[in-house]
């Protein structure tokens, strides 16, 4: 068995993998070229007799963080040991690449993820629901302006939020830790929008903006700040809005069901912060 870096070459390879271990979730084509372009990460693929069997993402969040994705295995290839040949290289790229911790995210059942996430050190650190809801159910209401942030104003906006969103904040499935620098990072992208009255926003989509657009926070007027998003969503061309609450959220997780998002599924996220 040998684990290199892939490239766009692989792509073709990389989709029958996906087809076969996840069916019903399908990105690599929309993703690769963001995957292996990643100046601290990278997608490797795990080959056998010089087939490729299985592969999975290592990419850089911001900061010192990294996030572990996108990991398959086709079921030809199961049980044969590339889940963890993946995982091994994944820490020996973060620390060329100066990520000092990692986390990734699974299904709350999928018993054999989680092990082999916990087999290298990675422990629980978060329960969270997601919520979806169709844009053109939503698109009636009053809406207001929110303002982006600037990069530069982007902690001071966002770290009040931090102890609000039970540790982590969400796009596409990938959970960023909500820790300094975060606003900063969001501002940068384009995702974090705010008003002087108190309300607060962070939205957006690492691929795939067609599907959905991804609330991670919202905090202030819920109702205004849901009709505004669905307007972006709107704009973007998102078929769909989601969002990932905390277990504990008993506020957002009545809101948004009201509202009429339908729960989706329930997931953890573990993380390590120890190589050794």
């Amino acid at each position: 068995m040998t684990v290199r870096k892939l490239n766009e070459q692989d792509v073709e390879r990389c989709k029958w993998i996906e087809a076969g271990a996840t069916p019903r979730l399908s990105y690599i084509g929309d993703t690769i070229g963001m995957f292996i372009n990643d100046p601290k990460g990278g997608l490797f693929g795990a080959d056998i007799g010089g087939v490729l069997g299985g592969y999975g993402q290592l990419s850089h969040l911001y900061g010192s963080y990294g996030w572990l994705e996108a990991l398959r295995v086709h079921p030809d290839y199961q049980r044969k040991g590339l889940g963890k040949a993946l995982y091994r290289r994944f820490f020996e790229q973060m620390k060329a690449g100066g990520i000092t911790a990692a986390g990734m995210y699974t299904n709350s059942g999928n018993a054999a993820s989680r092990s082999l996430a916990e087999l290298y050190s990675l422990s629980l650190k978060g329960s969270f629901t997601e919520y979806i809801c169709s844009t053109d159910s939503l698109r009636a209401g009053e809406s207001f302006d929110l303002v982006r942030v600037e990069a530069d104003r982007g902690e001071k906006a966002l770290a009040p939020c931090y102890g609000d969103c039970g540790g982590f904040m969400t796009v596409n499935r990938t959970f960023f830790p909500a820790k300094g620098g975060l606003g900063e990072h969001f501002a940068g992208k384009g995702w974090l929008y705010a008003d002087d009255r108190g309300s607060i926003m962070v939205c957006g989509f690492r691929f795939q903006p067609h599907k959905a657009l991804h609330i991670a926070y919202i905090g202030g007027d819920l109702n205004k700040l849901l009709a505004r998003a669905s307007r972006l969503a709107a704009a973007s061309g998102s078929a769909q809005l989601t969002a990932m609450v905390p277990e504990d959220d008993g506020c957002r997780r009545e809101f948004y069901e009201k509202a009429g998002f339908v729960k989706t599924g329930d997931f953890i996220t573990l993380w390590t912060d120890s190589f050794e």
